[in-house]
């Protein structure tokens, strides 16, 4: 199976450097421009290199589901919402930047940074053991639904694919900072059958792939969940 994984374009959250997580931010004009240029040049690898996509899943957040839509126009497959596909969810610091969490609430600030203690959680957000659950739970229903011989674009956000490349790659979770993805990148990759005995991959044929962007808008081109 070919899987690939794409983060959703630039959204106003991201443009002012906000924890977004469950909260439903539009994409920005440029956003809306980088899901069209991802789409074209997913759609462009597609046709040259043979290959039929069975499904294009997204998180429901407009951010995602938007940049979904453009793919799904682009290649003709319907989208699959899944609400399991959405960011971790923040909590009450939604809708923050980082400096504006750190200062109203320091007593989370050395916590946060053990990456290693998964019962770490966000108050009334998730705790990271249940974001990776999540993930895993709802990566390995998506991927047994399919045959190994089809293809599936998953369409979701920058702490997801992380840890979830994380996972797959090293078994562990907690190594999601060597898998930083930008916005509206395309991480390909294959999995085989047994692939839930991880590490996994058979093989990473592209990560973080942003060069359809690379333009006068590459430099707005931002991190965030």
């Amino acid at each position: 199976m070919y899987l690939f994984l794409i983060r959703h374009g630039q959204s106003e959250g991201n443009l002012h450097s906000r924890l977004q997580g469950w909260q439903d931010a539009p994409l920005t004009p440029l956003g809306e421009r980088q899901a069209v240029r991802t789409a074209v040049a997913l759609s462009s690898f597609l046709q040259s290199a043979g290959i039929e996509i069975a499904a294009v899943y997204s998180s429901p957040l407009q951010r995602a589901l938007r940049t979904a839509d453009v793919i799904s126009q682009m290649i003709g497959r319907p989208v699959a919402p899944d609400p399991d596909l959405r960011e971790m969810n923040f909590g009450i610091l939604e809708g923050l930047t980082e400096a504006e969490w750190k200062d109203c609430y320091p007593e989370l600030i050395a916590p946060s940074q053990d990456r290693a203690n998964l019962d770490f959680g966000w108050p009334e957000g998730e705790t990271r053991r249940g974001f990776y659950a999540r993930i895993k739970g709802t990566m390995t229903g998506i991927v047994a639904r399919h045959a190994p011989d089809e293809h599936v674009v998953v369409v979701s956000h920058g702490a997801f694919i992380s840890s979830y490349l994380s996972h797959l790659t090293t078994g562990e979770w907690h190594h999601w900072g060597r898998y930083p993805v930008g916005n509206c990148s395309i991480t390909h990759l294959t999995l085989e059958p047994g692939y839930e005995h991880t590490p996994a991959i058979s093989c990473l044929l592209s990560f973080n792939d942003t060069g359809h962007l690379i333009d006068a808008d590459a430099a707005a081109v931002t991190g965030g969940a």
